[in-house]
């Protein structure tokens, strides 16, 4: 009787665990803008810096970065689709270890996977560095003035 209530016990613990938090989610900066009059010159690749805390961590549990433009256009730049910006996860700061950047994507109104990984037990900081990229201004010459802009917005779950 002993061995079989320990059993049980066993079993309902990991539905019993605190559910991941994510505590804090930072990024630097939010907007980037692009301009491109010589359509045989792209524009170098804007950065972002992102960071983000998870509490109650579990290895057993994973997290996911996800990417998408807010509002679905370019601002300034009505006839620029998304698609003409690839966006990818360049590096994982404190996550490298426990997790991997996707490949590029071309930027979507929808979401796009950046990264995943696994989480670590505890509290803890994760960060990424993203890179972006207006890769078809032969196509579709961006603006000089005003310029170009680009809202992202970055979710990340865990659960």
């Amino acid at each position: 009787m002993r061995a079989a209530l320990f059993i049980l016990v066993s079993i309902l613990a990991p539905a019993l665990r605190a559910q991941s938090l994510i505590i804090s989610l930072n990024v630097s900066p939010s907007s980037v803008t692009f301009t491109a009059p010589d359509p045989s010159s792209s524009p170098a690749p804007a950065s972002a810096s992102i960071s983000w805390w998870i509490s109650h961590g579990s290895t057993y549990r994973t997290w996911t970065l996800r990417v998408l433009a807010s509002p679905a256009s370019v601002t300034n730049c009505p006839n620029v689709p998304l698609s003409a910006f690839t966006i990818r996860c360049a590096s994982l700061g404190n996550a490298a270890s426990y997790g991997s950047c996707a490949g590029p994507v071309s930027l979507s109104g929808t979401g796009s996977i950046l990264a995943t990984g696994q989480q670590r037990k505890g509290t803890n900081l994760y960060s990424a560095n993203i890179s972006v990229q207006f890769t078809d201004s032969w196509r579709y010459p961006g603006a000089t003035s005003p310029a170009c802009a680009l809202t992202l917005s970055y979710t990340v779950e865990a659960p």
